[in-house]
């Protein structure tokens, strides 16, 4: 079973290549756009790593679904919520107790999986966020960071 698992992941791998903008649909929802778009961006970034803050586990799902080839990394401070973001394809959950500030939330992410190596410094972040903490359904920006 491993052997199989190996063998599509890497033809994964291989075929992510060749994704372009002009693979994506249309008239879809912003949190889904948001998604689509990150994963593009990380793809041309080579970003080391993927963040998404989720109050829902929602919009850590719509940026698996696109199978980037970043690690995800999955915020949020509903327990619940953490323990379902364990079972998604490529996503490490992290629970914190209360997120009012993202600023806050990214320094202290950031530090965490720097210290666990995830990252190194100059690697690129890309984060998908929204601008009103704990409000599901309000993703609405992409933000790049270099480590």
């Amino acid at each position: 079973m491993s052997r199989i698992i190996n063998r599509v992941e890497q033809d994964f791998k291989e075929t992510s290549e060749e994704q372009t903008i002009y693979t994506t649909k249309k008239n879809i929802n912003q949190v889904t756009a948001i998604a689509s778009s990150s994963c593009l961006l990380a793809h041309q970034l080579d970003a080391k790593l993927m963040f998404v803050l989720t109050a829902t586990g929602w919009t850590a799902q719509e940026v698996s679904a696109n199978r980037p080839i970043a690690p995800i990394i999955a915020v949020t401070d509903d327990m619940k919520v953490y323990k379902q973001l364990c079972l998604i394809w490529g996503v490490k959950s992290f629970y914190v107790p209360k997120i009012e500030d993202n600023s806050k939330v990214y320094d202290g992410v950031i530090h965490k999986i720097k210290t666990q190596k995830y990252v190194e410094s100059g690697d690129h972040v890309v984060m998908v966020v929204g601008t009103q903490p704990g409000v599901p359904g309000k993703t609405n920006s992409i933000r790049v960071a270099t480590v």
